[in-house]
């Protein structure tokens, strides 16, 4: 499962009502700048707590363990479960009990996660183990250079306003790109995405004037862009994304 960060401050949610009340309950009155926004998260386990889910994701590559964070602060991108995960009740001290999901030891033992942020080996051994193995790092790793390829392609050869030497304005694009990251991941039609870029520049942006037979050009050149990227992965020649600090961070300096 992978989400996308929407916001790492509860005064950014739209509901004001629902940021209050996450606020309240879990104390949560600062911005969570470990978070990064537009940054793709492997899901490592969810459970559900008395005002909420919260997902456990790994956010730092300096931590041996998974941190909760709201469900409310992401979207899903990628909704297949892990194959590993199981779905148990989690009892509570003087609370109801909860659900969790989660591979099984972790599921089944509520007192799982404590020792595993008190760094009991065997805990940190076990969820290393599936986080590698069943959690789809793989997956995600390609699906994040996969994204910042698209980036690059909308900016250096597409670029219909002109600012890809504005650096201010290297996000420009950053909308145009997640749409056609999904619809490459979901296979859509080569002519599906000729018709999304020709509505993204001649109506979307207005601006009126363009050339379809440069447009379907540049759609052949992005439809590429999956297979290229695994040729690259595969033999071991891309360098590391954009960002290690974050686990699974795409984009610097979107906050």
């Amino acid at each position: 499962m992978i989400v996308r960060c929407l916001c790492n401050d509860l005064s950014a949610l739209a509901s004001q009502q629902q940021a209050r009340r996450l606020r309240e309950s879990s104390h949560l009155d600062h911005p969570l700048y470990e978070l990064k926004v537009g940054a793709l998260y492997a899901v490592q386990a969810m459970e559900q707590w008395h005002d909420g889910w919260r997902l456990y994701l790994h956010t730092d590559e300096q931590d041996r363990f998974p941190r909760p964070y709201p469900l409310e602060l992401f979207e899903i991108v990628d909704d297949t479960l892990s194959a590993g995960w199981r779905i148990n009740l989690a009892p509570g001290a003087g609370e109801e009990p909860r659900l969790v999901c989660a591979f099984p030891e972790w599921s089944r033992d509520p007192g799982f996660y404590k020792r595993l942020i008190d760094d009991d080996e065997a805990c940190v051994a076990l969820y290393r183990r599936y986080r590698l193995s069943d959690c789809g790092l793989n997956e995600l790793d390609r699906d994040q250079r996969l994204l910042e390829a698209i980036q690059d392609v909308l900016l250096r050869e597409w670029d219909p306003i002109g600012v890809k030497d504005v650096p201010e304005a290297a996000d420009e694009y950053v909308t145009y790109g997640y749409q056609i990251w999904r619809m490459l991941l979901g296979g859509r039609p080569l002519q599906e995405l000729t018709d999304y870029l020709w509505w993204a520049e001649t109506e979307h942006m207005a601006l009126g004037v363009g050339s379809r037979e440069a447009t379907h050009a540049l759609a052949e050149r992005l439809a590429r862009l999956p297979q290229e990227v695994d040729r690259e992965l595969a033999k071991g020649s891309l360098g590391p994304p954009t960002s290690r600090a974050q686990l699974h961070h795409l984009r610097d300096g979107e906050d």
